[in-house]
């Protein structure tokens, strides 16, 4: 009996999964209409309007999607990614449930650190960075991103204790070795 519950649902994954290899836009509607409490058919018709440049449409199916499933980890990852540019603090977001679910990946990490840096949150992209040499402590990328983060954290942190003292200093100042 436990079988029969899971079938229909795996048989369900699998149209769904041939549809959006087919790109049958209209046979991945017809099987939402039919099954709306199933996440991975709003998240491939999603992909479907993606892959034709109509991302407002692929962020609603994939917003819808996590209406089902609030930590439908490929939709909060498809967001995360459009949203980069347009919607930073949104895409963060989704960022942050990715890491919360335990699914963050080195380019997760990079990606969230880049969004906080940014934005200057720097104690933020510095915590992103470490976690990225956490995941994959070979890839040069998230040291590089630290090196020019530290650098950057630096003269803001100078610009802002420029704006609060009389004498003013900068970087090389700092450095220079006597």
């Amino acid at each position: 009996m436990e079988n029969a519950a899971v079938l229909p649902m795996q048989a369900i994954t699998e149209l769904a999964k041939e549809h959006w290899q087919n790109k049958n836009l209209d046979a991945l509607k017809s099987l939402l209409e039919e099954n709306p409490d199933q996440v991975i058919i709003a998240y491939y018709i999603g992909l479907i309007h993606h892959d034709r440049g109509d991302t407002k449409k692929a962020i609603k199916f994939w917003q819808q999607a996590l209406r089902i499933d609030e930590d439908h980890f490929p939709s909060l990852k498809a967001l995360a990614i459009v949203w980069k540019e347009e919607e930073p603090a949104a895409a963060a977001e989704c960022l942050e449930q990715i890491e919360e679910l335990g699914k963050a990946e080195l380019a997760d990490f990079l990606l969230l650190g880049d969004l906080y840096f940014k934005a200057e949150l720097f104690d933020a992209a510095h915590h992103a960075y470490i976690c990225a040499t956490e995941v994959d402590p070979d890839s040069g990328e998230p040291y590089l991103r630290l090196a020019i983060l530290h650098v950057k954290w630096g003269q803001h942190s100078l610009e802002q204790a420029n704006s609060r003292n009389k004498k003013k200093f900068d970087l090389e100042d700092l450095l220079a070795t006597k």
